[in-house]
């Protein structure tokens, strides 16, 4: 078993599946992570049928869940099956994590893949905006996408999404729980910089749009987009957000003109001005001449 590495209570333990060999993996969790198993059971359980599994499925896919009236011994009391997951395999995991001296460019060197290379890196933003889309297709608006629930499964360049503890189902769930929210440095400025904005803002497809967009600037130059919520907060409350983001979008353009254009649609303080996924997604396609449409 591996414990999860950026949650308490919770465990993981890669399996196969009896009836076609396919891998999949078992999560154990203790009574903290209730909220957790259900909001993720009940997403993830909505989007996609287990029978309808592939290799590249857009997000983690549960393949069972169960709840027991008490605890295990081991101090278990919810266990979910799903789609292979391994944290390994994060964008977090890959780019800005350091876990026992293992620092993310020695970890870079010793994956089956190069991360610099930019034929991965547009496949990898393709197929990422494509999971956001497929997502806000089947109503579910993430609230929390960060670099940690981004990871690939098989092939590097098959992205899906996972966490979704903190995701709503539009339009039946637009209720005001943005204090539950977690604050971090790839949620959307609009949490921080007026305390009266309408619950509705945070139940927008632009929330997620911004959201992911930072994420991509991450895996486009390897680095966090904020030193710290800290100076993320000062940008906003000095309102030079746009400023430094712009100087974000022209880093990420060192990388390769495309991701300047992309960003620069995507990571917009006003969500009124952020771009749609599908225009995004035409864009990319179009700029790294991936496929035709």
């Amino acid at each position: 078993m591996t414990t999860h590495p950026h949650r308490s209570g919770y465990v993981l333990r890669s399996a196969k599946r009896r009836s076609d060999g396919q891998d999949c993996t078992v999560h154990y969790m203790t009574p903290l992570q209730s909220h957790t198993f259900a909001r993720n059971v009940e997403a993830s359980g909505s989007m996609i049928h287990p029978q309808d599994l592939t290799v590249d499925s857009a997000v983690l896919v549960t393949l069972g869940a169960l709840a027991l009236p008490r605890p295990t011994a081991q101090g278990f009391q919810y266990i979910w099956i799903t789609s292979h997951f391994d944290p390994d395999h994060t964008l977090q995991r890959i780019f800005l994590d350091g876990q026992d001296g293992d620092s993310p460019i020695a970890r870079r060197a010793q994956l089956p893949f190069d991360p610099r290379d930019h034929s991965f890196k547009a496949w990898a933003t393709l197929s990422l905006l494509r999971a956001t889309k497929f997502m806000h297709t089947h109503n579910w608006i993430h609230r929390d996408l960060q670099p940690m629930h981004l990871f690939y499964s098989v092939q590097a360049t098959d992205w899906a999404i996972q966490g979704f503890d903190h995701a709503v189902y539009t339009p039946s769930n637009h209720r005001d729980d943005t204090h539950s929210l977690p604050h971090h440095i790839f949620m959307a400025p609009e949490r921080l910089s007026n305390p009266t904005w309408l619950p509705s803002a945070f139940v927008s497809p632009s929330i997620d749009v911004w959201s992911l967009g930072l994420c991509l600037y991450t895996l486009a130059t390897g680095e966090k987009p904020f030193e710290s919520m800290y100076q993320y907060q000062n940008f906003v409350e000095r309102q030079t957000l746009q400023g430094h983001v712009e100087g974000l979008v022209a880093s990420a353009g060192q990388a390769d003109a495309s991701f300047q254009l992309l960003l620069s649609r995507m990571l917009q303080v006003n969500p009124d001005l952020r771009d749609s996924l599908d225009s995004l997604i035409h864009l990319w396609i179009q700029e790294n001449q991936l496929e035709d449409e």
